[in-house]
């Protein structure tokens, strides 16, 4: 906050470098909000403020600068911000109940608010980034780009790192997809796909920025790391997006230096190749060294090749997830006002058997959802799926514990059934999505009568190994329920290993959810839609999706042939936004709201640009900054 009074332009660096990192859901259990919204609020209050008391310290009269007109655009945005607040009112009003809990998973209100905070916070960011433009429009946005680019190269090393720690730099066979830090994926989604592709093109403004061959070659590094965790996620719309950006800021570079023909750019390829300079021929050796890379990850692995021989397949259960989807859509309203903010999952998982959730947890209150206690006074049901056992046991309760290397496990807890159900209790090295070593044990509780019982166990399996690397991964303690239809109560659980201390927090829930979170595992069918546009269509309407795509449509305008045209990182601003479209069209985007917010900014950002009539300037292919031509008034050169 105090950073936003003084230096305002400075969180156009801070928010997009810290947003990869600013959660921490595995320790805390906040689902609904998250350190990163902290960051954001206070960049909103100091910058708000600062407007505030210059507007209340300018006297009328002297010198106060005339406030810039509204435009279409700015109606635009103001109208999806209004839209959001309708799309929330509506999720609230279709949720259980209205209690916003922090801890809270996807069924209640407060993922009516995880899904809209975003919108509201960019709509809120408006006035600061107008203001920013106006003042020094190219420098602000250097800042942004930076940003971006300082918060890719922290994914880049901690993808890394989980590659190294758990299948191995060089194991392209191990059914394992990265994740960083991104915990929203802890029910699946796109969140590092959607990253991945809106980032990458600010790899590439790296490296046509760099003026000297040691700034060249660390830009050139971070191009091959970057690409080896594209091709790590193992994401077929990660690679399309990431292709297609890079033929955009070709394109738009060509169109704001010469204007535009088809044949422009395989000249623009023909000079990369043709030119003698040192930056070609390096050019020329970086992408032999990309493609050498891409035929190591497919022809020494096979889990790529699956993926690829799969996508037939997946097309068609892709299309049938659409179809559903769309298919929640009942009424005329629905159709044109959306179901409600932060609704899909839970709509979904109603439609049938083939939907449904894999598992659920509740907090319990003794006096309010069963018969009073006062042995347990708060305790958790853990459920698993209604009538599937396919998925049973794929959705767990789970809190980070302390690694104990060469130590067996035991555990101690209450637990009551009123239906026989089985429990399966484990402790594994899991960043978040896949176990490696791992220790467990099924608990059968036959008893049906409602009684509480107390049990002791020691777990069975690989004791944790000793060694730098392998007591870098982290280890997760789960509880499922591994039976369709089976719900099992669990209070004051302890865990222990050689050392006799107790290694876990809040395991009698007297601070409700506190440290616990929900870990899904291989089924994430009801969480998302896998589409961005479907996304806005049955959250928001019709009509909301109309005007975001308004939104897109006009910033994308604005970087090509309007005002933001004269920024010197408008091809690579246009290539983010691009890829971010087009990564869409397979995966969700707005439901994680970290990766949505960057995706949001990227959008207002053109938008907030006025016509300055100063030249049209672009990195040159030798990587200097050039003049593309003066422009008159309109924009337009002569």
């Amino acid at each position: 906050m105090a950073l936003a009074w003084c230096r305002p332009g400075a969180g156009l660096f801070v928010m997009p470098a810290c947003l990869p990192f600013l959660s921490l859901m595995p320790w805390t259990g906040w689902i609904a909000c998250d350190e990163f919204d902290l960051l954001v609020l206070g960049w909103l209050a100091g910058a708000h403020a600062r407007i505030g008391l210059a507007s209340f310290r300018r006297a009328p009269g002297h010198g106060a600068a005339a406030p810039a007109p509204a435009t279409v655009v700015y109606w635009l945005t103001c109208a999806l911000a209004l839209w959001t607040l309708l799309g929330m009112g509506r999720g609230m009003l279709d949720a259980p109940d209205l209690w916003l809990d922090p801890f809270d998973a996807y069924a209640g209100a407060a993922n009516t608010l995880r899904i809209a905070k975003s919108l509201l916070y960019v709509a809120l960011a408006v006035a600061p980034l107008r203001v920013l433009a106006r003042r020094d429009a190219a420098r602000a946005t250097a800042h942004l780009c930076a940003g971006v680019l300082a918060g890719l190269i922290g994914v880049v090393a901690i993808c890394i790192w989980e590659r190294a720690a758990f299948p191995g730099l060089f194991n392209f066979s191990q059914r394992y997809r990265v994740t960083a830090m991104f915990w929203e994926m802890h029910v699946g989604g796109a969140a590092i796909d959607v990253y991945m592709a809106i980032a990458a093109p600010f790899v590439v403004w790296a490296l046509a920025r760099s003026q000297r061959p040691w700034q060249w070659v660390v830009s050139a590094v971070l191009v091959v790391a970057a690409v080896y965790v594209c091709l790590v996620t193992y994401s077929r719309g990660i690679y399309a997006a990431v292709l297609g950006g890079l033929a955009v800021i070709a394109i738009v570079h060509r169109i704001r230096r010469t204007g535009f023909e088809p044949q422009d750019l395989l000249r623009l390829l023909q000079e990369n190749v043709s030119s003698a300079r040192w930056r070609s021929r390096a050019g020329l050796g970086l992408a032999l060294v990309v493609l050498l890379e891409i035929g190591l990850v497919m022809g020494t692995g096979t889990f790529l090749s699956e993926r690829m021989g799969a996508s037939d397949r997946d097309f068609g259960s892709r299309m049938l997830h659409w179809t559903r989807g769309v298919s929640l859509l009942k009424t005329q309203s629905d159709w044109l006002l959306g179901i409600g903010l932060g609704r899909l999952p839970s709509r979904y998982a109603a439609l049938g058997s083939r939907a449904e959730f894999s598992g659920a947890m509740q907090l319990d209150i003794a006096g309010q959802q069963v018969a009073p206690d006062s042995e347990h006074g708060a305790f958790v049901t853990v459920t698993g799926p209604r009538t599937r056992s396919l998925i049973a046991g794929l959705y767990a309760l789970a809190q980070r514990v302390e690694r104990v290397p060469g130590s067996m496990y035991s555990v101690s807890m209450d637990v009551r059934a009123r239906r026989m159900s089985e429990l399966e209790v484990s402790v594994c090295e899991r960043h978040l999505l896949y176990d490696q070593d791992c220790q467990g044990h099924v608990l059968q509780i036959e008893q049906a009568s409602g009684a509480w019982q107390h049990v002791e166990f020691e777990l069975a399996g690989d004791r944790f190994e000793h060694g730098l690397l392998a007591e870098s991964r982290p280890v997760m303690l789960t509880l499922a329920v591994a039976n369709a239809s089976g719900a099992v109560d669990v209070d004051n659980v302890q865990l222990t290993a050689s050392t006799g201390r107790p290694l876990l927090v809040n395991g009698g829930f007297d601070e409700g959810l506190a440290r616990w979170f929900p870990a899904a595992q291989f089924y994430f069918l009801p969480w998302h839609i896998d589409n961005l546009y479907l996304e806005w269509l049955i959250e928001h309407g019709i009509v909301g999706l109309l005007l975001f795509c308004a939104l897109a449509a006009a910033a994308m305008w604005s970087l090509v042939f309007g005002a933001a045209r004269a920024l010197p990182q408008a091809p690579f601003l246009a290539a983010a936004l691009a890829s971010g479209l087009a990564v869409g069209m397979i995966s969700s985007v707005m439901d994680a709201p970290r990766t949505a917010f960057l995706f949001l900014l990227l959008i207002v950002w053109p938008l907030v640009q006025e016509r300055t009539g100063v030249p049209v300037r672009t990195y040159a292919l030798d990587g200097a900054v050039a003049s593309g031509g003066a422009t008159d008034r309109l924009g337009n050169r002569p």
